[in-house]
């Protein structure tokens, strides 16, 4: 299997631009503005699936954060500003895939205790703050500060004092877990713990990878 890379890219569009997205599969969250994808009107705190060949355009000023599933410079030509915050190899053994699109929402002090997911992902921070920790070390995010999980990579993610935190996610699953959770807590101690935080699923879509 060819080389796939998963891609996070945070994009403008002035109106009347639009961008087409050629032989990719993507995911689109809007932060500010409109998107016209297809027959379909996609407005801020929205989330899309964009098939390839699909085009986006906006009708007034648009900024909106684009996962792109494709070769590792995908994006680098496009109309507009777009600026790769980050980019993944992928590891996958099964095709077709997941793609799915999703939130997750923390009050403030929230815990997602050590937990991981069957699939490798990119998350963006779009409020709050967050302490990520891992096996091996522990960092802080900030909104507009991106980062990849892999497949079963052990985490924990704890909400700093702000009334919200979330972050925008996208995942590459295998076909089992369509319209299913991921999540799969590790300690069986944290079973009994209160899990504050929420999630809002965009979309699950079959791809070829």
């Amino acid at each position: 299997m060819a080389k796939r890379f998963i891609s996070l890219f945070r994009c403008s569009l002035a109106p009347h631009d639009q961008v087409q997205s050629e032989k990719f599969h993507q995911a689109v969250w809007v932060e500010r503005g409109s998107l016209a994808i297809g027959q379909r009107l996609i407005s801020a705190g929205e989330g899309t699936y964009v098939a390839p060949d699909e085009r986006i355009s906006a009708s007034t000023p648009a900024t909106f954060i684009r996962f792109v599933i494709g070769d590792k410079d995908t994006g680098s030509d496009r109309p507009g500003q777009s600026k790769l915050l980050l980019s993944n190899e992928l590891s996958l053994d099964t095709s077709p895939a997941i793609l799915r699109l999703d939130q997750v929402t923390f009050p403030a002090g929230a815990r997602a205790y050590w937990h991981m997911h069957p699939g490798p992902g990119i998350r963006y921070l779009t409020c709050g703050a967050l302490q990520l920790k891992s096996e091996h070390h522990t960092e802080i995010m900030q909104p507009g500060q991106a980062w990849f999980e892999d497949a079963n990579s052990p985490a924990q993610a704890t909400a700093q004092d702000a009334d919200t935190t979330a972050f925008i996610r996208a995942m590459i699953l295998p076909v089992e877990f369509e319209g299913k959770p991921t999540f799969k807590l590790l300690n069986p101690e944290d079973r009994d713990k209160p899990a504050l935080q929420t999630n809002k699923r965009f979309f699950d879509q079959r791809i070829e990878v």
